[in-house]
């Protein structure tokens, strides 16, 4: 990225460092708080809008219609990766896939870091309304539990964790495991006085730890 922004023109340099030096100072979290923060910190929202840009523009080329940016995979990243370390990587890649096989020319990847590093900045501009990129915060979403009858029965932020809950029990007879999609019993509702609904005792036991990023303490703790 720096290679990159000495060939920026003078108009945007001094923007572009600002940015470099968010995303070097940043330590690599979304947020600070993961419980109470309502926005990302500034270096992760740069870094979200810029990855897909600067993966897209180096992939685009080769892979089009058979991968999709908007989401970058690890698979991806892994090569974007491979690619930036050039001949130093442990697996080389074989070709230059900064270069656009579409054109004439020969494109290097300081151009492909330039540029869309120059179009995030462009975006969060206009989305933030801002060009101090330390308010580049983007507020973070929730995910919102609602029932077809009662509504919305919780909230929890938007993560990329998993949901799956799995039970393994080592028994003297061997080891037991349990795997659990629905809430099974645990999600009975039934109607209470005034019509308001009557959760089972155990529908919302798994809810403090997903807001709290917790486990569930097991006998073996």
């Amino acid at each position: 990225m720096s290679r990159a922004i000495e060939k920026a023109d003078e108009q945007n340099k001094p923007l572009l460092n600002k940015m470099l030096q968010l995303l070097t100072s940043w330590d690599g979290r979304s947020v600070i708080d993961v419980v109470k923060d309502e926005q990302f910190q500034a270096g992760h929202t740069i870094f979200q809008e810029w990855l897909p840009r600067a993966i897209a523009m180096t992939f685009n080329d080769e892979f089009a219609e058979i991968e999709e940016f908007k989401l970058v995979r690890s698979g991806l990243f892994n090569l974007f990766l491979r690619c930036i370390d050039g001949p130093t990587s442990p697996l080389p890649v074989s070709r230059n896939y900064f270069d656009d096989i579409n054109t004439g020319e020969i494109e290097t990847a300081e151009e492909i870091f330039l540029k869309s590093l120059q179009e995030t900045a462009a975006a969060l501009k206009e989305k933030f309304q801002s060009e101090d990129p330390a308010v580049w915060q983007a507020t973070r979403s929730k995910i919102v539990d609602k029932h077809n009858m009662f509504g919305k029965v919780a909230e929890m932020w938007d993560n990329n964790i998993g949901t799956y809950i799995q039970i393994i029990e080592l028994r003297p007879d061997g080891a037991v495991g349990y795997s659990r999609w629905p809430l099974g019993q645990s999600g009975y509702i039934s109607p209470g006085a005034d019509n308001k609904p009557v959760f089972d005792p155990h529908f919302f036991d798994m809810l403090p730890h997903y807001k709290n990023y917790t486990y569930q303490k097991m006998g073996m703790d």
